[in-house]
């Protein structure tokens, strides 16, 4: 009744339903941020401690609860996009054989992005103190996650037009 998969193909599924569930969270999260979305960005992407806490500074109650409210989601979002990437590089790994070391670079990113929550997550519920060597290590990691995604893309970009060219001369 049911035809078995070949390997690629079960990876093209696990791929889809990883995709897939990246992209509900990402959009839950936007949703729970709602009008907070580009201030979260703001202080994911300020690598000075004085503007990230002007930001922090000015926001009201209720965006500091969506803030917080964010988190639950967020702890588990890098793994979501990690495992998606990580799929997505295994199988052009199967079909063009390059090292199997950069297939790993997406949880690298994943971690990184837990830590930098954890991070945030201790500046927001202490908001009254200021901790720039908290701020510092969260910046690090922040740097990290950004860096080994924008590898990451630039590998699935890359192996895409590989894969391409090689089913085209096939």
């Amino acid at each position: 009744m049911f035809k078995k998969l070949e390997s690629s193909e079960r990876i093209g599924l696990f791929i889809i339903a990883a995709t897939v569930i990246f992209i509900a969270s990402q959009l839950t999260i936007a949703w729970i941020l709602g009008p907070d979305l580009y201030t979260l960005a703001d202080l994911q992407l300020s690598f000075r401690p004085n503007f990230f806490y002007e930001i922090l500074g000015n926001l009201s109650e209720q965006s500091i609860s969506r803030l917080l409210d964010h988190f639950y989601l967020d702890f588990f979002h890098p793994f979501f996009y990690g495992t998606a990437l990580y799929l997505m590089l295994a199988f052009f790994r199967q079909h063009l054989k390059f090292p199997r070391h950069f297939i790993f670079l997406p949880f690298i990113a994943s971690f990184a992005d837990f830590f930098e929550n954890i991070a945030e997550l201790f500046i927001i519920l202490e908001i009254n103190t200021r901790h720039d060597e908290i701020f510092y290590v969260a910046s690090g990691f922040s740097f990290l996650k950004w860096i080994t995604v924008l590898i990451c893309l630039l590998q699935l970009t890359f192996y895409s037009i590989l894969f391409l060219r090689m089913k085209i001369r096939d």
